[in-house]
């Protein structure tokens, strides 16, 4: 960011790429159009998220497994629910939305989906290595 002494601010591509994900990490409510917003450790573990994505595909339920204590039996069991809001937060709303994962469904032949197949693209794999790691592991990437 340039600062100029009329006051103005010039934003250059960087500087706003990181506000644009600063922001929708820690401003936006993911919960809000969905009915499963007691699930916020979705959201606050999303740098977690992006290292699994690369790493190991969908290995989240095996990294907290204490998570399903917290959720409250429904017509889905609680890992149900939580595989739900993961998938459908962190990978269509989130990775999905900002060209970092490409998502392909697969259905039977009555139509039902059977399958959905998350691969990291080139995007995502570039910004995990342009974060400063410092910032995430202290926390101060993520406000609360």
């Amino acid at each position: 960011m340039k600062h100029y002494l009329s006051g103005y601010q010039t934003v250059d591509k960087q500087c706003l790429n990181e506000l644009y994900f600063t922001s929708f990490f820690t401003q936006f409510n993911w919960a809000y159009s969905s009915y499963d917003e007691n699930h916020g450790f979705i959201q606050k573990s999303f740098a977690f998220s992006l290292y699994l994505l690369i790493r190991y595909g969908d290995y989240f339920i095996n990294a907290f497994p204490d998570l399903l204590l917290d959720i409250e039996e429904s017509h889905y069991s609680p890992e149900d629910s939580i595989k739900h809001c993961y998938g459908s937060w962190v990978f269509e709303r989130f990775a999905h939305y900002f060209g970092s994962a490409e998502i392909q469904d697969t259905a039977n032949e009555r139509g039902y989906l059977t399958e959905t197949e998350v691969k990291a693209t080139p995007l995502l794999k570039a910004f995990v290595h342009c974060i400063d790691k410092s910032r995430v592991i202290k926390g101060n990437f993520i406000q609360h």
